[in-house]
């Protein structure tokens, strides 16, 4: 559409010149172009794996690798608030960022009560996945 082509003329988008060609042999391009609801007027691109890791993150997914336009502007990092831009403007995002802001808040809890180590990462694992292949609990 209109909307998406404004965006893949971007010289960050696919390939990177200008020329509106995705980059798809690079999993780090920025292929993909999200539109927000009409009432957000937001539009983000990100890469491959970037969505990725939102989508399904883990401990250490990075939740500003991607560019945000509202009402056709880049938005700098500081313009925007991750809460609500991944709760309301792109609420594809939302079960997943509310699962990963639970789990780092346990993790800077286990910050404070345990030593880095096998046992701290089993329990980040088990928080960001819901559970553990590993018992760890004591009969």
């Amino acid at each position: 559409t209109d909307a998406v082509a404004l965006y893949t003329r971007q010289d960050d988008f696919g390939k990177m010149d200008g020329s509106g060609e995705p980059d798809w042999e690079s999993k780090d391009a920025f292929n993909w172009v999200l539109l927000s609801s009409p009432e957000e007027n937001s539009v983000m691109m990100v890469s491959d794996n970037s969505l990725s890791k939102m989508l399904e993150p883990d401990f250490y997914t990075h939740w500003r690798s991607f560019f945000l336009y509202r009402d056709g502007e880049l938005q700098e990092a500081s313009g925007y608030q991750l809460d609500h831009l991944f709760n309301d403007v792109f609420p594809v995002f939302s079960k997943a960022y509310q699962s990963f802001c639970s789990a780092h808040e346990f993790g800077r809890i286990l910050d404070i009560l345990l030593p880095e180590g096998e046992v701290k990462e089993q329990f980040r694992t088990a928080a960001l996945s819901g559970a553990s292949d590993v018992k760890m609990v004591d009969d």
